[in-house]
């Protein structure tokens, strides 16, 4: 895996927070087993990144479901995954005022490694960014590797390597960037926006 920290420790800081075992074992098990069967609706994305059918670069495809968008519930399985939002909340200390948007992704292994596509999942301009925050919920031991970037979204500042149940939460006007996976056969994470008051 060229240029991959593999890192399982995670950083304690002001800007990024791992947490392990972030989920009750029950509850993580529901999730997991819910997005594992062969009827959980996985939607072709020709760009797994910005969601949208921009990207004809196959590196780039994969597979999303969208569980909210635009704070509008976009799923009949919305209601078994939003209780993670609350989950966010109580690890950053904060109280809920909106879930901007939630959705799970899946990227499969390209047997090659896919140039990263930095970005943040809001707009830097919006008034109240600094209340918002981005949480990823890690659903499998893989690589693909979540890499964070200094504001000149080039330089890597950290690498979170997927750790099972566990969730990396960070401000939402962090660039970062998710990793293809090179040895596993694909990648799913949950990802969830949220602001808090």
């Amino acid at each position: 895996m060229t240029g991959m920290k593999q890192n399982y420790n995670g950083l304690k800081s002001g800007k990024f927070n791992l947490h392990r075992n972030c989920l009750g074992k029950t509850q993580f098990d529901v999730l997991k087993d819910a997005i594992s069967t062969g009827e959980f609706p996985w939607f072709f994305q020709r760009d797994t990144t910005y969601g949208t059918g921009v990207s004809f670069d196959s590196s780039y495809h994969g597979f999303r479901h969208c569980l909210v968008k635009d704070n509008k519930k976009n799923s009949d399985f919305t209601e078994l995954f939003i209780p993670v939002a609350w989950t966010v909340c109580d690890l950053i200390g904060g109280e809920l005022e909106s879930v901007y948007s939630m959705h799970l992704n899946l990227i499969e292994n390209y047997n090659k490694e896919t140039p990263p596509r930095p970005h943040t999942d809001r707009d830097l301009l919006l008034p109240n960014i600094d209340k918002m925050f981005t949480a990823i919920l890690y659903f499998d031991e893989v690589d693909g590797n979540t890499v964070f970037y200094d504001d000149d979204e080039k330089t890597v500042i950290y690498e979170q390597t997927p750790i099972e149940n566990a969730m990396i939460i960070f401000p939402a006007k962090t660039v970062h960037s998710g990793s293809n996976p090179l040895v596993s056969p694909f990648r799913r994470v949950l990802n969830i926006n949220i602001t808090i008051k």
